[in-house]
């Protein structure tokens, strides 16, 4: 819920006051005449009048004075009002902060301002934030101003909507109808905030199915604001949006229609033609023309959707060029129904190019977008960086360092959970500021950066190859009325897209189904005696790359998008109808996304030659010999966690013979493989560590506010679906093992080198990282934002290739594969050309032919062969 018209009651109640003891001011009367604009729902000239008023009183009245803050929460809402939520939360921020000195903790306005900034939380998907906020904002208002007030009304309310979209509805309703009952006490029953309360509560119903107690409700809440505010205020196109709405979900489609037509017009006219509440708009009135079907109504549905996703991406762009990484995670989250709705949407049109092209750029445009964010505000400092950013980034480096020697600790009993999870969460708020900080000075960098379309896309695509975008997605209903109801079983889908021509997609069937199918295919890799693993590969294959064969035809070159399970697979290892290996037919190069594609070319000069970590020195166990860390006999480049690394000799013999064809290479072995070295490396050309890897299962923790996607409806309330419970940050979760890991010593460091320290490694300029160790590709799926692990981290470090693991491997086998890989690198052979020839050499040898041995590791990023450079001295393209 958006509380605006409350907020300035508040401020006109609190200038009556203040009227009686002083002539009113300039900054009053400019505060007073934008309030009167924005109840006519003229917000641009309110906004104008509001920000005079704060220039006013931050002369007049000084910086932080309490009147200044009301001038600043008057900007905000209307910021917030306007649609330009990448604005807002400074002014709110600033206003809580002036009050919070000014004034005594427990004061109304501070309050106030506790409410405006928990709204904004909430409506951005932020509810790990927003509730404690809305908490005490109710604790205050009913201590203060007693338990009938109408300000407690607000935070009842707000909380209220927070229960809603957390999918807690009985919570929900009790706290509404509270709301409701002191509303009508306190203001009259034709109030505009008895007419907000009445919306929510009858909004709350609607989700839950209960369209008879809904409808009367939205029909007085209507007649209120019409009466009150006038037939062209926003908030009546709130009204009439949310009962639209309900005639749509009883299948009145043509009582609907005029109320969404109205809706349209009002929210064009107050708020701007490219306000999100007009995209919001134009999807919902979309469905109403999908759910009637019919060529003339699905055409219509098409041109309203187009409409509706330029607006939605001109905001996420804004929305991700600002805040931490975990704001950005809630605001993807929140949207992550526009994939689903295009997709479903375009299913039901099957074989319009035009609906095709509008899919996928919305799956280009969502999928991975967490992750590209992140990087852009990373390489933006790197790329400008001044005293300032590298203080920034230095700051979040040491952070992160502090977070991860703090999970190891208790990992190893060396610290109690209670006193963990404390100083945790000091680090992770601490975390967020600084990321935020990054975010806001690199979101220049990132509004200059170039929009994401279809041709776009194509241009990166070479014109032997396609791009194979997987898609894990829930088909949505827009007939169904119920919440429940709205969503099916989730469905894997593929688009096809190249050089030219419009983008095709494979239906590819039941996600379950190919998700077991993923899982026993992993299970049946991973042990080289395992004979069933050419069944499994063909059911696997037949179930997701036949289909995408048809269309691919005659080419060879697939770059790849998992999503999913689908993620940690190697497709080089499905077999054909053939019963052949796709490596032996099929280039592979992986990417997170197709807009991976367009950062590709973007090179930076390496400063270092290569540099290896290898026969790394793990150090004994206290209490134990060294010879306790010796290797068995069928030594793997893995290990438990809270067991011992033991020794990987074949690492060091691996470097040795790759030295041989990169003399120029710098080799840490020993206890010279430390973390505190790796730290400290500059953007060498190739970085190689040959170590243990790992991934843990999560360290459980309490509880947290689920996440899910929204249902778009103009309202104050949107309802999502419940996702599980916050877990441990994967990125601490998976890592690598450095000299003296065993005993968490390794120069400065402990030893353990997470994937959350990873991602402050300077790797911009680095061409290529092999990490020969285990399972270095594995990580914490999240659907449509990739593997979070190293895989991730090595991204946002600025690496362009990144060579990994999906199981377990061969201590022997890896020192064979990787020398050929080097060799042919060394020989001009692309990326992932090399590592396909490798892998075919190990297919036919009489020792190594199991897929175990040569189809572990993958290559993401950029597949071209490794160049030279403008800067670079040596005559080898890999020295």
């Amino acid at each position: 819920m958006k509380t605006f018209y409350l907020f300035f009651t508040g401020i006109l109640l609190w200038l009556a006051t203040a009227t009686a003891f002083v002539q009113s001011e300039e900054w009053e009367r400019l505060n007073n005449e934008a309030f009167s604009h924005y109840q006519q729902g003229r917000h641009t000239e309110a906004l104008s009048l509001a920000q005079q008023a704060l220039e006013v009183a931050e002369k007049t009245l000084g910086p932080e004075h309490p009147d200044t803050a009301t001038c600043l929460l008057a900007i905000g809402v209307l910021y917030e009002e306007l649609g330009e939520l990448d604005k807002v939360e400074p002014f709110y921020q600033r206003a809580l902060s002036i009050r919070e000195k000014a004034l005594s903790p427990e004061h109304p306005d501070v309050a106030t301002s506790l409410n405006n900034l928990a709204n904004l939380y909430q409506n951005q998907g932020q509810y790990a934030k927003a509730q404690p906020l809305h908490q005490r904002a109710l604790a205050i208002r009913e201590k203060v101003l007693g338990p009938e007030h109408s300000n407690v009304a607000q935070s009842l309310n707000n909380l209220a909507m927070l229960y809603q979209n957390q999918g807690q509805f009985a919570k929900a309703q009790s706290l509404m109808q509270r709301a409701l009952a002191i509303y009508e006490k306190a203001l009259g029953s034709e109030h505009p905030d008895v007419a907000l309360s009445l919306n929510n509560l009858a909004d709350l119903y609607q989700i839950q199915g209960q369209h008879d107690k809904a409808q009367p409700v939205y029909e007085q809440a209507l007649t209120i604001r019409e009466k009150t505010l006038g037939p062209e205020h926003p908030h009546v196109a709130i009204s009439l949006n949310n009962l639209a709405l309900l005639y749509k979900g009883q299948g009145q489609y043509a009582k609907a229609e005029p109320l969404m037509q109205r809706v349209l017009a009002i929210f064009e006219k107050s708020l701007g033609p490219e306000h999100p509440r007009v995209a919001i708009s134009l999807q919902n009135t979309a469905f109403n023309h999908w759910s009637q079907g019919g060529t003339e109504n699905m055409t219509r549905a098409l041109e309203l959707y187009e409409r509706a996703s330029t607006i939605r991406e001109h905001h996420l762009k804004l929305m991700m060029a600002k805040g931490s990484e975990q704001d950005k995670r809630d605001y993807m989250a929140m949207i992550a129904a526009d994939m689903h709705f295009i997709t479903t949407f375009h299913q039901a049109l099957p074989g319009n190019a035009q609906a095709a092209r509008l899919a996928l750029t919305t799956v280009l445009q969502h999928k991975g977008r967490l992750l590209d964010a992140v990087t852009q505000s990373v390489m933006a400092l790197r790329q400008r960086m001044n005293p300032e950013d590298q203080a920034l980034l230095d700051q979040l480096s040491d952070i992160n360092d502090e977070r991860s020697n703090l999970f190891n600790q208790v990992q190893h009993g060396k610290i109690d959970r209670d006193a963990y999870a404390k100083r945790k969460k000091e680090l992770e708020t601490q975390a967020d500021t600084l990321e935020a900080k990054i975010s806001s000075r690199s979101a220049e960098f990132t509004a200059m950066t170039q929009p994401i379309t279809l041709a776009a896309v194509q241009r990166a695509i070479p014109q032997d190859a396609v791009l194979v975008e997987y898609l894990r997605y829930q088909p949505f209903n827009p007939k169904a009325g119920k919440q429940e109801d709205k969503y099916g079983p989730a469905r894997y889908i593929a688009y096809l897209l190249r050089a030219t021509g419009d983008p095709v997609s494979v239906e590819l069937g039941d996600a379950a189904a190919i998700d077991q199918l993923a899982e026993q295919f992993r299970e049946t890799l991973a042990n080289p005696r395992d004979g069933a693993v050419s069944a499994i590969a063909r059911k696997l294959d037949a179930a997701i790359m036949q289909p995408v064969r048809a269309v691919l035809g005659d080419t060879k070159t697939a770059l790849i998008s998992p999503d999913g399970a689908l993620n940690l697979i190697p497709f080089a290892a499905l077999q054909d109808e053939h019963n052949r290996y796709l490596v032996e037919n099929y280039r592979v190069t992986y990417v997170s996304s197709g807009r991976d594609l367009l950062r590709l070319d973007v090179h930076i000069e390496s400063t270092q030659p290569p540099v290896f970590f290898a026969g790394v020195d793990f150090g004994a166990l206290p209490g134990k010999d060294a010879t306790a860390t010796r290797a068995p006999s069928n030594s793997k480049r893995a290990s438990d966690y809270q067991q011992q690394f033991t020794a990987l000799p074949g690492t060091r013999a691996e470097a040795e013979a790759i030295r041989k064809i990169l003399p120029a290479a710098t080799l840490f072995s020993g206890q010279d493989a430390n973390e505190t070295t790796l730290k400290k490396l500059d953007r060498p050309r190739i970085l190689h560590l040959a170590t243990h890897g790992f991934f843990l299962a999560d360290l459980p923790e309490s509880t947290g506010p689920g996440r899910g996607i929204s249902l778009m409806g103009v309202s104050e309330t949107k309802s999502k679906p419940v996702h599980p419970a916050t877990t441990e940050n994967p990125l601490l979760r998976s890592g690598l093992a450095l000299a003296n890991a065993n005993q968490l010593q390794s120069g400065d460091e402990d030893g353990l080198l997470t994937a959350l320290e990873v991602t402050d490694l300077d790797l911009w300029g680095t061409q290529l990282v092999v990490l020969s160790a285990c399972e270095t590709g594995v990580g914490e799926i999240h659907n449509g934002q990739g593997v979070f692990g190293l895989r991730r981290a090595l991204v946002i470090a600025g690496s362009e290739t990144q060579v990994m693991s999906l199981w377990k491997v061969d201590d022997d086998g890896t020192k064979e594969l990787m020398v050929d890989y080097y060799q042919r690198l060394l020989n001009h052979e692309g990326r992932s050309e090399a590592m396909r020839q490798t892998q075919l050499a190990m297919l036919a040898s009489d020792n190594r032919n199991h897929p175990y041995y040569w189809a572990s590791f993958i290559v993401s990023g950029d597949w071209k062969p490794m160049e030279k450079r403008a800067t670079d001295k040596t005559e080898s393209i890999l020295n």
